[in-house]
């Protein structure tokens, strides 16, 4: 019996985190979707997620959610998700405001 080559790949720290959470949320998503009866079509995003793609804080979501600027989340278990739908009409009327 042939020895199975192996392949060696090299990832950065970042890298391997990316991997990893895409891999979770694929598996995991669906999931979630389900109990929040979300419908197929519909996108979320979590929290941390969302925080890394604005650059901003956990207090900055939390604040922003409070005040009215961010909708409010779906909570499921610790975790809270945003509809993407409604992240990108945020960031839109963020925009037109900017023009």
């Amino acid at each position: 019996m042939k020895e199975q080559e192996k392949l060696l790949i090299y990832l950065t720290e970042k890298e391997l985190e990316g991997v990893i959470e895409r891999k979770f949320n694929d598996c995991f998503c669906a999931d979630v979707k389900q109990q929040a009866n979300v419908s197929s079509n519909q996108e979320l995003i979590c929290s941390a997620d969302l925080q890394i793609q604005l650059g901003v804080s956990r207090t900055t979501i939390h604040n922003w959610v409070k005040i009215g600027i961010l909708p409010m989340p779906i909570k499921l278990g610790k975790l809270n998700y945003f509809l993407i739908e409604d992240v990108k009409d945020f960031i839109s009327q963020k925009r037109k405001d900017n023009d």
